[in-house]
């Protein structure tokens, strides 16, 4: 026996408890399909793993992955496309900066695509994204933030949000249904409820209020 101790393993990271009282975003949930882009500054000599797309902007070399919701995504195998509009337009999505960007993929041949020839991007974190970086594909949007209020007050704002809704239809595709909301935790973003919005409007029976 060697006496050696082995390498220590990383506990898994238990999630951030989002605070009641601190401020919440209600914003429209879009129909389409969740996906992700991991941005990620690497040396120039480093290997990229399949699937990953390799970009040079400003004399620093970048790392795109395009993801859905559970897995990397390939040529091979895509979300809707997703991948292949990253790695057409890498060179500007690096302007979104390290880290990893989530969000809905929506509009043409996607869910009920919302009578949109094309397809569109919108970014999750509005918090953080209250100005885009100038230069992005003109497919990068943010979700339509309706409300930003603290916990006590989310019974009224998410009233007043479906009505909101039922009242103009969807904020991000002028004249077409929208789909409900979404609450996230401006700062937990992970911790996110979903409210769907019925075809009747006001909030679909018995879904008054599920985990996304």
């Amino acid at each position: 026996m060697s006496g050696q101790v082995g390498k220590e393993e990383t506990v898994p990271a238990w999630p951030r408890p989002a605070e009641f009282n601190a401020p919440f975003l209600i914003s429209e949930k879009i129909d389409g399909t969740h996906v992700a882009l991991a941005v990620t500054e690497i040396d120039a000599a480093r290997a990229v793993p399949e699937g990953a797309i390799s970009v040079t902007v400003g004399g620093k070399r970048w790392m795109l992955r395009a993801a859905s919701r559970l897995r990397w995504l390939t040529d091979e195998r895509d979300n809707f496309g997703f991948r292949a509009w990253v790695r057409e337009h890498a060179a500007p999505l690096v302007g979104l900066g390290p880290g990893l960007h989530r969000g809905e993929w929506y509009g043409q041949g996607i869910q009920r695509a919302y009578g949109l020839d094309e397809r569109r991007w919108a970014l999750f974190d509005a918090e953080r994204w209250t100005k885009l970086p100038e230069g992005l594909p003109e497919a990068v949007e943010v979700v339509p933030v309706l409300a930003r209020v603290p916990g006590p007050r989310l019974p009224q704002a998410v009233d007043t949000a479906l009505r909101t809704l039922q009242s103009t239809g969807s904020l991000a595709v002028f004249g077409q249904r929208a789909e409900g909301l979404v609450i996230a935790s401006a700062h937990a973003p992970s911790v996110r409820f979903t409210v769907p919005l019925s075809r009747t409007g006001g909030p679909a029976r018995g879904q008054e209020l599920s985990k996304n």
